[in-house]
């Protein structure tokens, strides 16, 4: 049996007409018609499995190891001193998956109490999968005047009579001490000095009022375990900049002896959602939308005004407060914050240190478990720590 080219039916030898014939125009149509349906729908799946993938590759690149970091690390810290804007691939990697993946819900979600609570519960369930403490490291759990926080060590030469007085960021709505371990005890490796980290009391369920008596009730702790205030250098990353800013101005405004030191990572320290890198830094930021920033900050400074220095520590007067280490990106929406803060602490005769890092996203150094500038990052922060408490000579240059 034979086939007539352009017929679905067979036909007999001879036969030169087919038993069904169709123009060769429709099975042309079809046929095109049939490939645009299925290459729509295998592009509508590439859609999605590319977005799956930019998220798999964003979560692999945090869960690795930092090994890398650890062989990386003095020499990004060394090109970046130089003035060369050379990024790690990881922090590149790392920049993408914020931007592309953590970013823009932040455009639309509203911060209610109840989205706090949510994303606090996230972001405590993914540090407890993601998160992994070396068997080195020593952490004990206290009570400070009442207020829970983490005692951690790392070392074996650990200076006894000195501490580090740490505030977490988060908003002051989320993280803890437990999220912020792998930045403490490296802190505390580089600088021979046990940390104190704080577990302070957070929005919604309190006020900023209830996280600065927290932290000057941990401060006032410290001082009644024999603690020289000359011995305490206090920090923060992020809300906890601001926070180590609001607790410096309210020891000072009540007698209260200050400590030695002080350092602010990328400070939350104004609340009047006015900021100019709100609008210059959009387009840069990797970590923040200043939708969600916007609406942090009228909440905090609801019923009071923004420009209260208990409220913005960027607008207060830094006069007779210690030397101080700010240090920030210059791509991030906080970043007039910093400068705000620089600035006013340089006019009240203050000794403070700025460094200004290039296109890392927001207090990179707490991510110094998988990022290397995280750990060039801690370094820097160690020296100036040490130049203090351990009176050692400078190892940074002045203030950018």
């Amino acid at each position: 049996m034979l086939r007539h080219p352009r017929s679905f039916t067979p036909c007999s030898a001879g036969e030169g007409k087919p038993q069904a014939r169709l123009p060769g125009v429709f099975f042309f149509w079809t046929v095109q018609k049939k490939r645009t349906i299925v290459a729509r729908k295998y592009l509508y799946r590439l859609r999605y499995l590319k977005n799956f993938f930019y998220f798999v590759t964003g979560v692999y690149n945090i869960c690795l190891h930092a090994i890398w970091a650890d062989r990386y690390g003095c020499f990004v810290e060394k090109i970046s001193r130089e003035g060369f804007k050379v990024l790690s691939t990881r922090a590149r990697r790392f920049n993408f998956f914020l931007k592309n993946v953590i970013k823009p819900p932040q455009a639309f979600i509203p911060m209610t109490p109840g989205v706090m609570r949510g994303l606090r519960w996230v972001v405590e369930a993914g540090n407890k999968v993601i998160s992994r403490t070396p068997a080195h490291v020593s952490i004990k759990d206290v009570n400070a005047g009442g207020v829970p926080g983490e005692w951690t060590t790392c070392g074996d030469e650990i200076v006894q009579g000195k501490v580090i007085y740490y505030l977490h960021g988060g908003g002051y709505f989320f993280c803890s001490p437990a999220t912020h371990r792998p930045f403490v005890w490296r802190l505390s490796r580089e600088t021979k000095v046990p940390v104190l980290s704080l577990d302070y009391r957070m929005v919604p369920e309190y006020t900023l009022d209830d996280c600065r008596q927290d932290a000057v009730k941990g401060y006032k702790w410290l001082l009644e375990q024999g603690y020289d205030s000359d011995s305490i250098v206090i920090g923060g990353d992020s809300a906890g900049g601001g926070l180590t800013l609001l607790t410096l101005l309210f020891l000072r405004d009540n007698g209260i002896p200050l400590p030695k030191a002080a350092f602010c990572l990328s400070p939350f320290a104004d609340m009047t959602a006015t900021s100019p890198t709100f609008t210059s830094n959009l387009s840069t930021s990797h970590m923040f939308h200043k939708n969600a920033l916007t609406k942090v900050e009228n909440y905090l400074s609801a019923g009071k005004d923004p420009r209260d220095p208990y409220v913005s520590p960027a607008f207060g007067d830094y006069k007779g407060l210690p030397p101080l280490f700010v240090q920030a990106s210059d791509t991030e929406l906080l970043l007039n914050d910093s400068l705000l803060v620089v600035d006013r602490a340089k006019k009240a005769g203050v000794d403070v240190r700025f460094r200004l890092w290039h296109n890392l996203p927001h207090v990179f150094s707490v991510f110094s478990d998988f990022l290397p500038e995280g750990k060039a990052g801690v370094k820097e922060i160690a020296a100036f720590v040490n130049r203090h408490i351990h009176e050692e000579s400078p190892a940074l240059d002045n203030g950018s």
